[in-house]
């Protein structure tokens, strides 16, 4: 007679150790990179001109289905840090990962502001796990006349780990912080 299966969910709030509990038989583990800072931007350039900034890309997804004896005692967790946004511009997010099982990476930042028009930065790129997919790419912008000076460019698009719009005058853009999740499928 085959044992009853329980499942459990777990969804780690910050970088640390997973520990299996008893009985687990395998679990389910999935992961997203953080999301890549928006670019700033600086003053108009000449009247009724300003520069634009391009918007970070957002982190990739993998997941994942382990066994116990893959996992063993315990595996790290990491959480991708959200790309800081800023007027340099070009600050990545952070991979996620639960030990070298699962990981998903982190998207790229978007790039300040410049005389150019400038790309967005791109998604995360592939990471490890049975499947798996690429960040979306944030929003470019050109030198924008005749505008306010707080216009922004979206940052790439994802449930979790999005990437930071580009911002108006002297600003900066925020971004996502990764995220992991494990389910665990235990006899009972």
């Amino acid at each position: 007679m085959e044992s009853d299966r329980v499942t459990s969910s777990m969804v780690p709030a910050s970088s640390g150790t997973y520990t299996p509990r008893a009985g687990m038989v395998n679990c389910i583990i999935e992961c997203w990179g953080g999301g890549g800072g928006g670019g700033g931007t600086i003053n108009q350039v000449s009247a009724g001109a300003q520069r634009g900034a391009g918007a970070g890309g957002d982190g990739s997804y993998s997941r994942t289905t382990a066994t116990a004896a893959q996992i063993g005692a315990s595996k790290a967790v990491t959480i991708g840090a959200a790309g800081v946004g800023g007027l340099a511009g070009a600050n990545n997010g952070g991979d996620t990962s639960v030990g070298t099982l699962c990981i998903a990476k982190g998207g790229s930042g978007g790039p300040g502001s410049s005389s150019a028009p400038t790309q967005g930065g791109a998604g995360g790129v592939t990471g490890t796990g049975d499947v798996t997919s690429t960040g979306m790419p944030g929003l470019g912008q050109g030198v924008l006349n005749n505008v306010s000076a707080n216009n922004s460019a979206v940052g790439g698009s994802s449930s979790v780990g999005g990437g930071g719009s580009s911002s108006g005058a002297n600003a900066t853009g925020a971004a996502g912080t990764g995220r992991a999740s494990i389910t665990e499928i235990c006899n009972q």
